[in-house]
């Protein structure tokens, strides 16, 4: 029901709607004989390593792109040498298609000891140690050290005793070049990223935010994490892969959002970049 579900809320899931349910026959099929993890092909030029324990890898696995809209903006509108950061970069999709695509440079934050082994495994795979680095860092409002229950990062991941980490915030890094683009998955923690990055945001150079806001998130720390992005001048957005028409959304209450600046220069970007194959259908 689930899939069906997810497959009436995408009309692009639709137009290849056998090849996702071969997809999830497949998966099952192989989880019922004992397979660990499989090996499938995934946007060409990368590869996808899928396992049951990361479910964002099974959904990218089914679907070909977990984020359709918010993945398809992220390999149109960065070039080659651009800097994107991964802010809660889980198993690694939005880094493997801005670097392995896009062939830019990524620098993913994962504090999670299972899911920042697995993006290793994800970058092993594809070869792509000399575009991606990955930081086992927490991003939040400034520099300390956290203590975090073992494989944990949801909301409520303060306790007494555990495992520290050290926080950082995006402005306290020494960066040799000016991120273009950044994805913040936080787990509830948006707004302390989003206050840690106010001189990035200020940027010109920084042109988009794709923010994910959890599902318990409180309204008013939604509001104020969205308010603060917009305040510098990004306008809230959906983007259309397949048209590649990019338009202002008055949505303001979607999981996940994408805010543009200067939506002249991206709509140009997006028109003129190359294709991507998802499903064998160029787009």
């Amino acid at each position: 029901m689930r899939l069906l579900n997810q497959i009436k809320g995408n009309p692009i899931f639709r137009t290849r709607i056998r090849k996702i349910y071969g997809n999830y026959f497949y998966w099952s099929w192989a989880k019922w004989i004992g397979k660990k993890k499989i090996l499938s092909p995934y946007i060409d030029p990368l590869d996808l390593v899928v396992k049951e324990a990361f479910p964002s890898s099974v959904q990218n696995y089914i679907f070909g792109l977990e984020d359709f809209s918010e993945m398809g903006f992220l390999m149109h509108f960065l070039r080659k040498d651009d800097f994107f950061v991964d802010i809660g970069a889980n198993i690694g999709a939005y880094s493997l298609l801005a670097a392995g695509v896009s062939e830019a440079f990524v620098l993913s934050f994962e504090p999670d000891d299972a899911r920042r082994d697995f993006l290793k495994e994800q970058v092993m795979v594809n070869g792509l140690h000399p575009l991606i680095y990955i930081d086992s860092r927490v991003v939040g409002t400034k520099e300390e050290t956290l203590i975090f229950s073992e494989h944990s990062v949801s909301k409520n991941i303060y306790v007494e005793a555990g495992v520290p980490r050290i926080a950082v915030s995006i402005d306290s890094l020494e960066l040799e070049k000016t991120p273009n683009m950044v994805k913040i998955d936080a787990k509830g923690y948006g707004l302390e990223v989003v206050q840690g990055m106010r001189q990035l945001l200020e940027h010109e150079d920084m042109k988009a935010v794709i923010c994910s806001f959890s599902e318990d998130i409180e309204p008013e720390i939604r509001d104020l994490t969205r308010e603060i992005i917009r305040s510098e001048g990004f306008k809230i957005c959906s983007y259309d892969p397949v048209s590649r028409v990019l338009e202002e959304s008055a949505e303001l209450d979607k999981e996940l959002m994408l805010f543009v600046r200067d939506l002249d220069f991206a709509q140009q970007r997006l028109s003129l970049a190359k294709s991507f194959s998802w499903f064998n259908k160029k787009i």
